[in-house]
């Protein structure tokens, strides 16, 4: 626990100052981490299939560039070249893979380079820099006080065959905890903002409630893969956490979702 705190100590001032600094700084940062969860979940799938790695981190290093000044054509380009590359890999490689080994290398771009992107989307949004917190507040937050809830007060298993140690008590917990973590940072951290959004504390808790629950979907689907698998870790690139994956699988599902909110704030709610 020492460790797994230790870590996240040393990580979370780099990831306030690139959050802070947004632009291309924080888009290399996504790809990189992009990469390396990549890395980790091809590696993964690679003990059943044959994920392309080296096409996965092409399209994704495109993706990634193109966010800079993005529009539906660009991203339609690149997504038809890649299919195109991918079946023509096929052709040339059909004796060492198949049509299951790229439709993983296709699942491995959208499991974690397209749900990442949301990070950079969230940022580029009207109040970028202060909603894109709550994608970490609403994912880790839940994580910590699903925590230490499922072990205080944790009797009844939630899903036993995908995580043995995951119980409602803590699921609950997870979610009110981030709820209240939601309603503080904006309580304590808005007025730096010159927000126009009325019952912005109220708005803050419900897109926290609701990642909470996404959060703790995006870590049980992270568990199933690694089931499947027989897989414990992602990998042990963070002393007390395991993988990058490990770390980052409920922030793939709470990037989207902020992101869906600010927009539908943005086209339906003044």
């Amino acid at each position: 626990m020492i460790v797994r705190v230790l870590t996240a100590l040393i990580g979370l001032p780099f990831i306030f100052l690139l959050l802070h600094i947004g632009k291309w700084p924080l888009q290399l940062a996504v790809l990189f981490c992009a990469f390396v969860c990549l890395y980790e979940i091809y590696t993964a799938l690679s003990k059943k299939f044959m994920p392309i790695h080296i096409l996965g981190y092409l399209l994704s290093a495109a993706y990634i560039f193109i966010l800079k000044d993005f529009t539906f054509i660009k991203f339609i380009v690149v997504f038809s070249s890649f299919i195109i590359l991918l079946l023509v890999f096929l052709v040339f490689f059909h004796s060492n893979i198949n049509i299951i080994d790229c439709i993983t290398t296709l699942f491995g771009f959208f499991y974690v380079t397209f749900l990442l992107s949301f990070i950079i989307l969230v940022r580029r949004q009207l109040y970028g820099e202060f909603f894109v917190w709550l994608i970490f507040i609403s994912g880790w937050g839940c994580d910590t006080f699903a925590y230490f809830a499922g072990h205080i007060f944790g009797r009844h298993k939630l899903i036993p065959n995908l995580s043995p140690k995951k119980t409602v008590e803590g699921a609950i917990g997870g979610v009110l905890g981030s709820t209240l973590l939601g309603i503080l940072y904006c309580n304590l951290f808005a007025g730096y903002f010159d927000i126009h959004y009325l019952n912005l504390t109220m708005l803050c808790a419900t897109i926290c409630s609701t990642c909470s629950v996404f959060a703790q979907l995006g870590d049980l689907s992270a568990s199933a893969i690694k089931r499947y698998v027989n897989l414990k870790d992602y990998g042990n690139i963070l002393p007390g956490h395991g993988g990058f994956l490990d770390r980052f699988d409920s922030i793939l599902f709470t990037a989207p979702v902020v992101y869906i909110f600010l927009y539908f704030i943005r086209n339906f709610g003044g």
